[in-house]
């Protein structure tokens, strides 16, 4: 696999695209798609498409924007595509897209008694290893306890919560009941 190809994704890609959607995120950590689509309308998100140079569909990626901050919110590779190199390039074509800018992801935390505790521990092996850092930032969303992992300076608690404000507006950011776990001072 030689190169992969961002598009905002069409029409005809919306089955694929909402389909690995709904298989790659558990409910609880998937906003409703007509939102994310909306957001997209609204310049605040990106319906990405990721491709082959053939064409062919590899994935998808969904970040929220707001100015020089960027949460890479969903990330997946279709199964049919895992394990042969196109999530490290699809990773690597979008950390070079939003160059310049704070891209940040949230992960499932780290909890041994999860019962995909090995995945958890092989998706954040996978982002350290293309480049992100881990923040120091445990918080809770909606239930879900998540690691802030960042590719520029570490992602303060308030900044996380500024930037759910500012693309969803004060009461989403309230009703998503985000909380802070830990925050831990990083060195340097």
């Amino acid at each position: 696999m030689a190169q992969i190809k961002l598009t905002a994704a069409d029409a005809a890609d919306m089955p694929r695209i909402r389909a690995l959607y709904k298989q790659a995120f558990p409910s609880a950590e998937r906003m409703p798609f007509w939102m994310l689509r909306r957001k997209v309308r609204a310049g605040l998100a990106e319906l990405l498409c990721i491709a082959d140079e053939r064409g062919g569909f590899l994935g998808l990626a969904a970040p929220l924007l707001d100015g020089d901050r960027v949460l890479m919110a969903y990330f997946a590779v279709a199964p049919e595509a895992r394990g042969q190199g196109a999530g490290s390039l699809a990773l690597a074509a979008l950390l070079e897209r939003y160059r310049g800018r704070c891209v940040f992801l949230e992960i499932e935390a780290l909890e041994p008694e999860a019962g995909n505790y090995a995945q958890r521990v092989r998706r954040k092996q996978f982002y350290l290893r293309g480049g992100l850092s881990d923040c120091g930032l445990s918080v809770q969303v909606f239930g879900v306890n998540m690691e802030i992992l960042s590719s520029g300076p570490p992602v303060s608690f308030e900044e996380y919560v500024d930037f759910y404000r500012k693309v969803f507006g004060e009461r989403y950011a309230a009703f998503l009941n985000i909380r802070c776990l830990e925050e831990r001072k990083q060195n340097g």
